[in-house]
C-alpha cells in the first residue's frame, strides 16, 4: 500500500509541477535551468550547434521523451500518464461550447446534480486538483461524453474530439487517490485564506516533506 500511494503522489507532484527528492537541487548551481540535461565536456568541444535546436515543446515545457536524461519510471509513469489523460479530456469539454451543451445534456439524463466542470490550466495546483476532484465527480457524464464522440465518429469520420482516449474505471481510481491525498494540503489553505502567500508556501513544503519521507 505504501509503495502504491508513493507512486501515486509521486505522479501527482509530477502534475502539479513539485519536485521529488532527486530533482531539488542539493546546493547552489550557477547557471541551473531546470529540466535540461547537463552539457557534456566531449558536446561543449565539438563547436557544433544545431540552430533549429529547442529544448522546449509548443507549450514551454521541456520534451525529454527522445532525450538520455528521461527515465521510464514504470507505474509512475503510468499514473502520470493517467493524469494528463484526465485533464486533457476536462480541458477539451470546457474549452467546446458544444461539448459543455453536451455535459449539461446528459448531466440531467443521468441525473446528475454535482459541480460544473473547469479546466485545470496554467501552474496553480489548487485550480488543477479542483478540475479533478469535479472531474471524478462527474466521471460518469465524462465517460458518457467519451462514448458519444467514439459513436459518432464511428458513424460520421472525422478526428475525434477527445484524441480517442477512454478513462477505465482503474484511471478514475488514480485520480481519487491522488485527490485524496492532494486534499490535505487542499483545505490547509481553505483555512489560511487570510494569508494566501502563506497558505501557499505552506502546502508547497507539506507536499515537498511528504514526496521526501515516502
Amino acid at each position: 500500500m505504501a509503495v502504491e500511494l508513493a507512486l501515486i503522489l509521486n505522479a501527482g507532484l509530477k502534475a502539479i509541477s513539485v519536485p521529488r527528492r532527486d530533482q531539488i537541487p542539493t546546493g547552489p548551481v550557477l547557471g541551473f535551468v531546470p529540466g535540461l540535461c547537463a552539457i557534456s565536456e566531449e558536446s561543449s568541444d565539438s563547436g557544433q550547434v544545431d540552430p533549429l535546436a529547442n529544448p522546449f515543446d509548443t507549450d514551454g515545457f521541456v520534451d525529454n521523451s527522445d532525450s538520455d536524461c528521461s527515465d521510464d519510471e514504470g507505474p509512475e509513469l503510468r499514473d502520470a500518464n493517467v493524469i494528463e489523460k484526465v485533464d486533457y479530456v476536462i480541458q477539451r469539454i470546457t474549452s467546446s461550447s458544444a461539448k459543455r451543451a453536451e455535459f449539461n445534456t446528459w448531466a440531467k439524463k443521468l441525473d446528475y446534480s454535482g459541480p460544473t466542470l473547469i479546466a485545470g490550466y496554467g501552474i496553480r495546483w489548487n485550480i488543477k486538483f479542483e478540475s479533478r476532484e469535479q472531474g471524478y465527480i462527474a466521471r460518469n457524464v465524462i465517460n458518457k461524453l467519451i462514448e458519444n464522440e467514439r459513436d459518432r465518429q464511428e458513424h460520421q469520420g472525422g478526428k475525434n474530439h477527445f484524441n480517442e482516449y477512454e478513462i477505465t474505471r482503474s484511471d478514475w481510481d488514480i485520480v481519487k487517490k491522488l485527490n485524496d491525498i492532494i486534499s490535505e494540503f487542499y483545505y490547509i489553505t481553505k483555512k489560511m485564506e487570510g494569508n494566501i502567500n502563506t497558505a501557499t508556501d505552506t502546502v508547497s513544503a507539506r507536499i515537498c516533506h511528504v514526496s521526501l519521507c515516502i
